[in-house]
């Protein structure tokens, strides 16, 4: 099964990796047993809700390696752009859903 990225699947990445990397990091501050297993911890959480998200939702799989002269090539600048507004969209979803999980975590310390 071949995943085209998207506009879409850049913003669920983006809300993946908020939403997971929070989790993490809450659990983390919540139990800290020792310092190999949360950096192992944060090692699979990295790989799991940044690192492959990355890859296969925001920047793909098919997009082959830039040149030097990306930006003399109109051809290569395009594919560029495209991925850089996916990199855009994913950091934009990211900030949104990283800031309603940190407000819905402060409205249920309060209560």
């Amino acid at each position: 099964m071949a995943m085209t990225p998207t506009y879409r699947t850049a913003a669920f990445a983006g809300a993946w990796s908020s939403v997971g990397l929070g989790g993490i990091e809450a659990m983390q501050d919540a139990n800290a047993d020792s310092l190999l297993s949360g950096n192992l911890a944060t090692l699979l959480a990295f790989a799991v809700f940044f690192f492959v998200p990355v890859l296969f939702l925001v920047i793909g799989r098919d997009t082959g390696a830039f040149s030097r002269t990306w930006f003399l090539d109109p051809h290569e600048s395009a594919a560029y752009w495209v991925v850089t507004k996916r990199a855009l969209v994913w950091f934009v979803s990211a900030a949104l859903a990283g800031a309603i999980v940190s407000l819905a975590a402060s409205v249920l310390r309060m209560l």
